[in-house]
């Protein structure tokens, strides 16, 4: 194995690229990103000197060897206060009818006071009845109803689901649950970087340039020729607008399945592109916003029923669906000290009325929404905003999923193809897992093609 060609420069192929050097100092290790930032669903975007993640990524520590990892690039002590990672602890909530509910929900008394005794009572003996009598489950609507009961699934929980994938629960394959689901280990803490999620993907960056691998960003692959059950070569647009075709022992692609099924050229049957194209996502418009809060002052948002890092949205009435609240991820994503800065996440799709909106009315939208919640009140001054597009930032189980793993076989059938990561599985791996998926595969490309 001379050269490999990883597709994507976010956390599963930066993985693959650093484990791949890691282990050989005789492979050559192209990386060929699309965007001009590398980190992909993970990176940190920096706007005027503030940072924002395209979402809430957390660095559970879950997994021994994943943790070790992520130490040896940002470990959570040493002397480099720059380079590392805080510890912080799980903190949600649920808007509901004027109230931030704890998530997971906690029947104590201050939960009582806010949803009343009645609607207590109900949650409390519709999660019982969930434990006796379940459901057939086929659906996600049946994966929650099962776990949480009726009154929970339709007061706290439904509407932002339905937010978030755009159509009934009902509509969706119960193998969606496992995102949330009880095989996931639930832990009180995480880690954190100090300068938001991308700092990590920078670093391991920075260590594959250091061990001879090419990052090269604003390449646009548009072309895998297929012969023979093996990829002869690939095809890509650099950022000048030039093609250029390599050839390489082994290919891992994290871009999406559907992506890669339209882009490969020889004999892949007509049926399997029809499943891919058939394949869903979900798409997101994150809006940050920074307002100016002159109580704040060590740069530590801290106000009474308002939680310290994410709100989930439950009101059929809002757009908007998810609150970060970037100052209490890191103090250092924010640029001053006495300024509120927010990441607000509207669930939409690609090219439809919100996603082509212009910034100043996404802004106007999201402000009202924060009003109309009690989030903020009116007088506030917004300092600044900025508005990022993350299309497919969920694979979806709805759609052609059900065969997805036909796509899959045949994939594993081209000898020196390996699709990993998110969207290169089409599965909704969080952090750790997305990591440990492309180390897997690593040991994979080892084991079958080292000689």
């Amino acid at each position: 194995m001379k050269k490999v060609i990883v597709i994507g420069a976010g956390p599963a192929g930066l993985t693959a690229a650093y484990e791949i050097l890691n282990r050989t100092d005789s492979c050559q290790v192209l990386v060929l990103e699309e965007k001009n930032q590398i980190g992909g669903l993970a990176k940190t975007v920096d706007f005027q000197d503030y940072r924002m993640d395209l979402g809430g990524h957390r660095f559970l520590m879950v997994n021994e060897k994943v943790l070790d990892w992520w130490n040896q690039f940002l470990p959570s002590r040493g002397v480099n206060y720059i380079k590392r990672m805080f510890q912080r602890k799980q903190k949600l909530k649920l808007y509901y009818k004027g109230n931030y509910v704890s998530h997971p929900i906690l029947f104590d008394r201050k939960f009582r006071n806010q949803v009343g005794s009645f609607c207590t009572l109900k949650c409390i003996c519709g999660l019982i009845k969930s434990k006796i009598k379940k459901r057939k489950e086929h659906t996600l609507e049946d994966y929650y109803m099962n776990r949480f009961g009726q009154t929970i699934y339709q007061t706290f929980l439904q509407d932002y689901m339905e937010k978030c994938w755009g159509e009934s629960l009902k509509n969706l394959s119960c193998e969606q649950g496992t995102m949330h689901g009880e095989n996931r280990v639930q832990t009180e803490y995480f880690l954190y970087p100090k300068l938001g999620a991308g700092q990590m993907w920078q670093e391991v960056a920075e260590k594959i340039k250091k061990r001879g691998g090419i990052i090269e960003l604003g390449a646009v692959v548009d072309s895998l020729v297929l012969d023979n059950n093996m990829l002869k070569k690939i095809s890509y647009i650099k950022s000048n607008g030039k093609r250029v075709f390599e050839e390489a022992d082994v290919v891992i692609s994290t871009m999406p399945l559907n992506t890669l099924f339209a882009n490969m050229t020889g004999s892949v049957p007509i049926s399997l592109r029809m499943i891919a194209n058939g394949l869903k996502y979900r798409d997101c418009v994150i809006m940050g916003l920074c307002i100016k809060w002159p109580e704040l002052s060590n740069g530590a948002f801290s106000m009474e029923n308002i939680p310290e890092r994410m709100i989930y949205v439950q009101d059929p009435k809002i757009k908007l669906a998810r609150i970060q609240v970037y100052n209490n991820w890191s103090p250092y994503l924010v640029k001053k000290k006495n300024e509120l800065w927010l990441g607000l996440e509207f669930f939409c799709k690609e090219g439809d009325d919100f996603w082509n909106l212009s910034e100043d009315e996404c802004a106007k939208i999201a402000v009202s929404e924060l009003k109309k919640i009690g989030f903020i009140e009116s007088g506030r001054e917004v300092v600044c905003y900025h508005r990022e597009y993350v299309p497919k930032a969920y694979p979806a189980y709805a759609g052609s999923y059900e065969k997805k793993g036909e796509l899959l076989s045949f994939v594993d059938g081209i000898k020196n193809l390996y699709t990993i990561g998110r969207n290169g599985s089409h599965y909704c791996y969080k952090m750790d897992e997305t990591v440990l998926n492309a180390m897997q595969a690593v040991d994979k490309i080892f084991a079958e093609h080292q000689k």
